[in-house]
């Protein structure tokens, strides 16, 4: 699945300044079990304090949260999941300011099946 651009948001503490946030998401359709990779890119920023990512079927939930440091941060991540059971996954990305309000999301779907 190729590289999507998301949604351009402004951040809460300047409507001028968007926030770029970049994710992929492979494979969009595998046999379950499967192992998800999630690569995100990011702009640098001080406003970057959190990289939140949760894949759900409903039935099953996978979650990592990075700790960002702002403008000292890597642009690039990458979170790989092991052994996910067959399910329609929306996989949310979400990028978070300092004070927890979202600066960027994006969303993807995958389909593990049996």
């Amino acid at each position: 699945m190729g590289a999507a651009l998301c949604a351009v948001l402004a951040s809460p503490g300047n409507a001028a300044e968007p926030v770029m946030l970049n994710a992929r998401v492979r494979p969009a359709v595998a046999f379950a079990p499967a192992t998800v990779r999630i690569e995100v890119l990011i702009e640098t920023n001080d406003d970057n304090r959190v990289l939140q990512i949760v894949a759900d079927s409903g039935e099953y939930l996978r979650s990592s949260v990075i700790p960002l440091e702002g403008a000292k941060a890597a642009r690039f991540h990458s979170i790989t999941y092991r052994g996910m059971p067959a399910g329609r996954y929306e996989v949310q990305v979400s990028l978070l300011a300092p004070n927890g309000t979202v600066r960027a999301i994006e969303r993807h779907w995958i389909d593990l099946v049996s």
